[in-house]
């Protein structure tokens, strides 16, 4: 499949050799021939010397997913928390956000423009704008879930399969890809369509019952443990 040139922002984590505010832009542009993104120009920078135990952490090549490539349709935390685990762990993950940007880019705390929170679970990614409502969105996000060899999603179900960008859908032009999708009441049964939050499965699982003062009223857990055990 032909498709135009993809403006993708990278957002590489706290151990890149590069940074703007915490953070490295970097331009890149879907290849028309092949099938993985290629690097075309770095904006502006700051270069910092590493160390040489900073260069061989930065050497994806020795990890154990060195040239897997993974398309992430997440939001929020579970399933980028899930990415961000395979991106350590040397994958190129690719996240596909919406015109406005994951939600959590606007989460505290905050450092200048930027969600540090967000920082948190999608470094050593890199991101692309896309519109999936758009037939131009969604026909690059095909082709980008084509060319990887794992598709992550965290929609609610039903969502991926308007979009043509379902398990059933894409196994039939390649059959090798590995999907995995993230929601919070499963792929099916009564509650399957319902959204759900860390807070809301913390609550119906009675963890909030055993946590905080005795007297006091149920409360949540400090850390979102819903989130990030669904994403492991």
């Amino acid at each position: 499949m032909s498709i135009p040139a993809l403006k993708v922002t990278v957002f590489f984590g706290p151990l890149s050799p590069f940074s703007v505010k915490g953070y490295n832009t970097l331009t890149a542009y879907y290849s028309q021939t092949k099938t993985s993104l290629t690097h075309a120009t770095i904006n502006p920078i700051v270069s910092i010397p590493l160390s040489p135990f900073k260069k061989q952490l930065m050497n994806t090549a020795s990890r154990p997913l060195s040239g897997i490539t993974v398309i992430e349709f997440c939001q929020v935390l579970a399933g980028p928390f899930c990415g961000c685990l395979l991106a350590d762990m040397g994958a190129d993950v690719i996240k596909i956000e919406p015109p406005d940007g994951d939600l959590m880019r606007a989460w505290p705390p905050m450092k200048g423009e930027y969600s540090q929170y967000f920082a948190s679970v999608n470094r050593n990614k890199r991101s692309v704008q896309l519109d999936l409502k758009t037939a131009e969105g969604l026909a690059k996000a095909k082709a980008l879930a084509l060319g990887a060899d794992v598709v992550l999603e965290n929609f609610r179900p039903g969502v991926m399969t308007k979009f043509g960008l379902d398990h059933a859908s894409l196994s039939k032009l390649k059959p090798s890809l590995v999907y995995c999708s993230i929601s919070a009441y499963g792929q099916t049964g009564p509650r399957a369509t319902e959204g759900g939050f860390d807070m809301t499965l913390q609550a119906m699982s009675g963890v909030m019952s055993v946590t905080g003062d005795p007297e006091g009223r149920p409360a949540k857990c400090g850390i979102p443990i819903a989130d990030f055990t669904s994403g492991l």
